[in-house]
Order: C-alpha cells, then sequence, then structure tokens
C-alpha cells in the first residue's frame, strides 16, 4: 500500500494515490497537469498541489471512464485533497467520496479492501453522525476480515479519531484504540509513525476519562519517541503542554518546569503578540461582588521567569471592585508559560492580561 506523508492528507489510506496510468493517458493536457500535482507534492507545496489535482481531475473526465477503477482513484484523491487543504465545507465534499465508493463497489463488491479508504472519507464528511457510524463500522467489518493486523491497526486509529468527536462515542471505541496501541507497540511492527499517533491519541483518551497516571507515561513516551528527531513534532509540542497541565493539576509543579522548558526551546518567542499559558487556572469570583450582581475585570502585567513561572504581579488597572485585581492575581500566580528564549537560553520576559469576571444571567 502507498501512503503519502502526513502533510499531505489526514488519512493514512492510500489506495487513490497510486492509481496506474492506462493507454488514455497520452492525452496532453491530464498528463500534464497530473505531472504538476505530482512536482508540487514532491515540493511539499500543498496549495499548487491541489489547483494542479482539480485541473487534471477535470482533464480526467475526458480520458477515464467514469465508473473505472482509474478516475474512483483519482476521485478519491480529490476529495482527500480538499477535505484537508481547502475551505470547502465537508457536506460539499461527501459526494465524492460516495460517487468513488459506488464505483468501488460495482468493481469489487461490497466488501472488498479498496472501498476502506473511501469509507473512511465519507465518514468524516458525512452530515448525521449516524452516519459517520455507520461508514466507520463498515469499514472496520472489512478491515477486520483481511487479517492484515498493520492495516487493522491504522483502520482503528482512523475509526477512533472519527467516532470520538461525536455524541455517538462510547466506552467500547476505545477498545479500537487499545487494540492499535497494542499492536503498534509490538516487536511485530515496523511503523513507528503510526505508534507514535496511537501513544498521542491514547494519552488523549485519557484525559478524557481522567485516568491522569496512564496519560501522564503516554505523553511522556511520545516525548521520549520523538526526542531524537532534528526537529519540532507537532506529538512533542502538544504533548509537553498537556504534561504541563497534567503536572500542575497533580500539584507537581516541578515536575511541570521541564516541560514549560521544552516548549520554551521549541517554539520561537514572539514579541507582537501575548503568549498563550500552557497551564491557565481561573479566578475565583470575589463573593461580595458576586452577591452584589456586580461584574468587573482586572489588568495585571507580570514577568515570566526562565522556568515559565509567573512573578512580579501587578494590577495596573480594576473596572468595578478591587477585589477583582486580588482574586485575578491569586490565579495569575498559579498560570505556567513557555519561557523566552535567547541565544539558546531561557530567559525572563514581560507580558499583561485582562481577566474579565462576568455573572451568568439566570434565564
Amino acid at each position: 500500500m502507498t501512503r503519502m506523508r502526513p502533510w499531505m492528507i489526514a488519512s493514512t489510506f492510500l489506495l487513490a494515490s497510486s492509481f496506474s496510468l492506462t493507454a488514455h493517458a497520452d492525452k496532453a493536457g491530464f498528463q500534464q497537469h497530473y505531472q504538476a500535482y505530482q512536482q508540487a507534492l514532491q515540493a511539499k507545496d500543498k496549495s499548487k498541489a491541489l489547483s494542479e489535482l482539480e485541473l487534471a481531475y477535470q482533464q480526467a473526465k475526458d480520458v477515464y471512464p467514469a465508473d473505472g477503477e482509474d478516475f474512483a482513484n483519482l476521485t478519491v484523491s480529490l476529495a482527500n485533497h480538499r477535505l484537508n487543504f481547502s475551505k470547502q465545507p465537508p457536506s460539499h465534499i461527501h459526494p465524492l467520496y460516495l460517487q468513488a465508493l459506488a464505483s468501488y463497489e460495482k468493481l469489487y463488491g461490497a466488501n472488498d479492501a479498496r472501498l476502506i479508504e473511501a469509507l473512511l472519507g465519507a465518514a468524516k464528511t458525512a452530515s448525521s453522525d449516524r452516519d459517520k457510524l455507520g461508514f466507520v463500522n463498515r469499514s472496520m467489518e472489512i478491515t477486520s476480515a483481511t487479517n492484515n493486523p498493520l492495516l487493522l491497526a491504522e483502520v482503528q486509529l482512523e475509526a477512533f479519531e472519527i467516532v470520538s468527536i461525536t455524541p455517538l462515542y462510547k466506552p467500547k471505541h476505545l477498545k479500537w484504540l487499545d487494540e492499535a496501541y497494542a499492536y503498534l507497540s509490538s516487536s511485530a511492527n515496523q511503523d513507528q509513525a503510526l505508534k507514535l499517533r496511537a501513544t498521542f491519541l491514547l494519552g488523549n483518551a485519557h484525559i478524557r476519562d481522567r485516568n491522569l497516571d496512564k496519560s501522564t507515561a503516554l505523553f511522556n513516551d511520545v516525548v521520549a519517541q520523538t526526542k531524537g528527531l532534528n526537529y519540532s513534532h507537532p506529538y512533542a509540542l502538544a504533548s509537553h503542554a498537556r504534561l504541563v497541565s497534567i503536572y500542575e493539576r497533580k500539584g507537581e509543579s516541578a515536575a511541570a518546569t521541564e516541560h514549560c522548558v521544552a516548549i520554551g526551546a521549541m517554539q520561537p518567542w514572539n514579541d507582537n503578540q501575548d503568549p498563550m499559558p500552557l497551564y491557565r487556572l481561573e479566578p475565583k469570583y470575589p463573593e461580595n461582588e458576586a452577591r452584589a450582581g456586580k461584574n468587573g475585570y482586572a489588568v495585571l502585567h507580570f514577568t515570566i521567569n526562565e522556568s515559565g513561572a509567573v512573578q512580579n504581579i501587578k494590577v495596573v488597572e480594576t473596572g468595578g471592585s478591587a477585589s477583582f485585581g486580588e482574586a485575578a492575581t491569586a490565579a495569575l500566580a498559579k498560570w505556567r508559560y513557555a519561557p523566552k528564549f535567547v541565544d539558546g537560553k531561557a530567559t525572563t520576559a514581560n507580558s499583561k492580561v485582562r481577566l474579565d469576571f462576568q455573572l451568568q444571567r439566570r434565564r
């Protein structure tokens, strides 16, 4: 199975990316745009790749039979690129996956592995959550019958990600992720990128079920898996950030510091915008002001030290009551940031924040 790099499309199932060029492909227009598309992929020019694929797709309508495998493969590739690199709503992309799926079913039947990518694409773009689950379940049934553990693990990861953000998600769906992680962590697996993805997803899943100890171990494993890379992997950055929050929630601020500093070293500081906290504790609403129905705000200046902790807090403005400044100060003192780095070393930086206090109106 041919697979594109992660920057190209989210799906790991790229049956559509390797369709064969038939004798009809001597049509100059199609060849020109398809070759330009391939060159854009090599150059990692996502915008150019999508525009050339759009043009190749239009030309392909005169090159390939509409219900043939080549055109179906090209259709799925176009749908994948639109889904990931265009601003089109998923509902507008969904018909492309259905079109390809119908062609595959006609060519290979309802249970062939070549349907999997179109099914998962249809699941991602379906408007109805029940339709999403239906497409996912079909892809799982087909994959389970292939006796291909790596393919099954890939589909399980995709299926979990799709279902986990719907109201139909249930704890039983976590089993897909657990099984994928178990296989990808075994000696039988050689795909380290998939193992990394499974580790990160399982860490997130255990945050959801409030198992912070398991999440901590998994996110630390992500950090370990990415340690030798010569670039900042998105999973590494996200794992460091989650570990800051987890350790602070567990009252282990010293452990959080390592990850604050790691993020500071990985991300350049932007002096033109206020930094975003890695851990944020919401201030308690002052009791007297709450009883009086008062709203207000506080503007604070502060220093982020070399460890990403907050120091030297000064209330420079309040609205409504001075108590809002006191409450904001108490909360801000527990926030954590990534420290500023200069010439490879962490240093202090000044920042500011405004915290608003507003009572929710009863309806």
